[in-house]
């Protein structure tokens, strides 16, 4: 009787630290899914958004002539413009973390022993782990490509306060 209360307590506080893991990367991966990936498609529209003021603004003010200052500040916000584009078309995706049969756990092929809870939580915390790397490597290209976006708005920002600097 010993030895199988010591498998049952076995078996219960792996489950109970499996519980544990589990509910700490998932709570990391809504915090991602709820602030983190809003916040930083916030942050790429409001460079597209600047990009587009003073593409307006140059072009409604002067007359555009080729091979001007004119030229420079609307390439340059063409191009942050076009990386910002980039980021939001290409890295799109999110994972949720979710188990793609629903029913896995149901299945006749699903191991059903005293440890099947065990690896249940074992696939549980696979998927939210995956959906997790995969967000986080969305993430960081987005941002690479915000950062770049964010450079050539700040350079076209220069060259609009150099041209109208004179006129102030």
């Amino acid at each position: 009787m010993d030895n199988l209360e010591e498998k049952k307590q076995e078996i219960e506080n792996s489950e109970h630290n499996l519980k544990l893991l589990y509910e700490a990367k998932k709570s990391a991966l809504e915090t991602m899914l709820r602030t983190i990936i809003p916040t930083q498609l916030s942050s790429i529209k409001t460079v597209l958004w600047m990009n587009f003021l003073i593409i307006g603004v140059v072009t409604k003010i002067n007359e555009y002539k080729w091979l001007s200052i004119d030229t420079g500040i609307l390439v340059l916000s063409g191009v942050a413009i076009t990386f910002c584009l980039y980021a939001l078309i290409v890295f799109r995706e999110k994972k949720l973390g979710c188990l793609e049969n629903v029913n896995a756990f149901c299945n006749p092929t699903f191991p059903n022993h005293e440890w099947s809870k065990y690896q249940a939580l074992l696939d549980s915390i696979y998927c939210v782990e995956e959906a997790l790397e995969e967000n986080t490597k969305f993430q960081n290209k987005r941002s690479d490509l915000t950062a770049i976006a964010t450079l050539f708005s700040m350079l076209s920002m220069i060259l609009v306060i150099i041209k109208y600097s004179n006129q102030l």
